[in-house]
């Protein structure tokens, strides 16, 4: 008989209409084996026919490959039709400036009320990937009638997560941390998602030092989510600036941006609603 597992989301076959009572340690090794979703070959007497058999071993095929991490993330918001969230695979080529895989986003019912919103994925273990929650009241997960809170998991194991409430955005990198081969050099990264009026958007890194030239700098984006990355000399400090000549930022009035800053593998910075320019310095890290 197939079921829905309400806790995988999974079709499983129920064991208890294809085995006897008297095949008790076949039926429990079945089960077991159902459960963890492992792709084995099962003594033949709990099969009936052939065609019973192949079915339940397309059933039990693992849900992501060996060299995948099967992901979920689970968000529970007040106003989940104010929520989104999405996974980002970064490029394991530095330089590329090109998003390997971008998740669909997950967005709330319009109305509707506290609830979780989850999503599941086959993740590649090799790349690196940043989780973005975004919220566009700017009042995070939390608010005076309601806990809210997130949760990521990969292969069924909790990752350790900050639980601290934000404004607009939450950002979270897992996976291997890339880095520069060159020896004195620390990787940059902006991902940058603009609000509906891309042209108004502008950034630079500058050297502390000298703040006239500009080590790294974007313009002129179309609307959408772009990345940029440059392996920078590490001197000591950088300054940071975007600018939205609107003067409302990146959200929320005309689309939901936003924009996250990474400095030798870590974000440092992100922002959505900052007005007409922001400013940051980088600190050695």
């Amino acid at each position: 008989m197939l079921l829905l597992d309400s806790l995988s989301g999974v079709f499983v076959y129920s064991l208890e209409e294809i085995t006897s009572g008297s095949n008790e340690e076949n039926y429990s090794l079945g089960r077991a084996r159902l459960r963890g979703g492992e792709n084995s070959t099962y003594p033949t007497s709990l099969y009936s026919t052939k065609t019973l058999s192949n079915m339940i071993r397309n059933v039990l095929q693992k849900p992501c490959l060996d060299t995948e991490w099967y992901t979920e993330v689970v968000v529970n918001t007040e106003n989940p039709e104010q929520t989104e969230f999405f996974i980002v695979t970064l490029p394991n080529t530095i330089g590329s400036n090109t998003l390997r895989r971008t998740t669909p986003p997950v967005k709330g019912d319009q109305g509707g009320s506290y609830k979780a919103l989850v999503h599941h994925a086959c993740l590649d273990k090799q790349s690196e990937h940043v989780l973005v929650i975004l919220d566009s009241t700017g009042k995070g997960l939390s608010s005076a009638s309601a806990q809210g809170s997130w949760a990521l998991k990969l292969d069924g194991k909790k990752k350790p997560t900050p639980t601290k409430n934000f404004k607009y955005i939450r950002t979270f990198r897992f996976g291997p941390k890339r880095t520069c081969f060159s020896v004195g050099f620390k990787l940059f990264s902006l991902l940058l998602r603009t609000d509906d009026y891309p042209e108004e958007t502008s950034w630079k890194l500058t050297k502390e030092i000298d703040a006239t030239v500009a080590v790294a700098s974007g313009s002129g984006y179309t609307k959408g989510l772009s990345l940029y990355e440059i392996c920078t000399f590490d001197y000591g400090k950088l300054h940071f600036t975007i600018e939205d000549e609107g003067g409302d930022g990146l959200c929320c009035n005309h689309g939901v941006g936003f924009f996250v800053a990474f400095y030798d593998g870590e974000p440092f910075l992100n922002g959505a609603k900052f007005g007409k320019k922001y400013d940051f310095m980088i600190p050695k890290p």
